[in-house]
């Protein structure tokens, strides 16, 4: 993720934050009977964070309590963990964005013909807003030029105008004739 974002402006203080999640069918830290733990990069003396755009989680399935602790995480595992249609629809019903996951996975879960035709959906909305997307920042981008273009004429436009008028005042006032004068306006 942070090599993918070497090419944006080149700045370090450019980059978004890279988060690692790592689910765990397995007992890994024992020094916590969290289920959840949370990694950065410290120096080891004082404990000074070296950077905040790299962070690491560790979620352990054994270690799910058997009672819930009401946070939307421990809804998301307990949907991982499910292994039953009971339980995949009791993980559901208290959090819409699981119950979407749910109906998402029950369709790709089917036959090969609706996944095929899941994916196809899929790839359509993907392509679709990439050339929306796309097309969104070339018409910005053609809509400044054309801005840029239409502002420099004007200005150019509006230059030469008080250029003339100031020759034709300044030929006024070292008397050259009026027929002279107009002369210059029509050409």
């Amino acid at each position: 993720m942070l090599v993918d974002q070497t090419n944006i402006d080149k700045i370090y203080s450019n980059f978004k934050k890279c988060i690692g999640i790592n689910i765990l069918d397995f007992k890994y830290v024992k020094e916590t009977e969290r289920f959840h733990t949370i990694y950065h990069i410290r120096e080891d003396s004082e404990n000074i964070c070296y950077t905040d755009i790299m962070e690491w989680h560790l979620i352990e399935l054994p270690k799910l309590p058997k009672t819930e602790d009401g946070t939307v995480l421990y809804d998301w595992i307990r949907f991982l963990k499910a292994e039953k249609k009971e339980e995949f629809d009791m993980a559901a019903s208290s959090n819409e964005y699981i119950r979407e996951a749910v109906d998402t996975l029950e369709v790709i879960s089917q036959d090969e013909q609706k996944r095929l035709e899941y994916n196809a959906r899929q790839k359509a909305l993907w392509d679709y807003n990439t050339l929306m997307a796309e097309n969104y920042i070339k018409g910005k981008a053609e809509g400044k030029a054309e801005g840029e273009a239409m502002g420099i004429a004007k200005g150019r436009a509006e230059g030469e105008a008080r250029g003339i008028a100031k020759l034709l005042a300044r030929m006024a006032a070292d008397g050259v004739p009026e027929e002279i004068i107009r002369k210059y306006m029509q050409s």
